[in-house]
């Protein structure tokens, strides 16, 4: 089953569900880029980051799978450890999220593990040739 996004509330009676895992900031997940904030790109000269999407797009440049080659094995594990899990941000589900750079993250994570276990496997096995 793919992990989905749920939309953080303070609604009276509102529980997140079991397993969920919130991803906002504040969180080892949370988005570092804010809407106003200076853009961090030297060419971009401090303008404010425009909007929601931009701010995504600058995360999933960071974090998402464009930045996974920065993942150290702590961070792949924890990633792992919550595949399949719910996240929860405040975004409204009809905007651009980062929850939704992590989801995709959980997958890569899932096939790099594998592809781990396939490099190690194939080492013992040549080592024992």
């Amino acid at each position: 089953m793919m992990p989905t996004r749920i939309q953080r509330r303070r609604t009276r009676g509102w529980r997140a569900p079991e397993g969920a895992v919130y991803v906002g900031r504040g969180t080892r997940w949370g988005n570092p880029f804010r809407v106003g904030a200076p853009h961090p790109h030297p060419d971009e000269n401090g303008r404010p980051i425009r909007d929601r999407a931009e701010a995504v797009d600058l995360f999933e440049l960071h974090i998402g799978p464009m930045g996974m080659h920065e993942y150290d094995d702590d961070k792949l594990a924890a990633l792992r450890a919550m595949a399949g899990r719910p996240l929860m941000c405040w975004c409204p589900l009809d905007q651009p999220c980062h929850a939704n750079v992590l989801l995709l993250c959980y997958a890569l994570a899932a096939q790099i593990g594998r592809l781990k276990q396939l490099v190690d496997d194939a080492t013992r096995q040549a080592e024992a040739a």
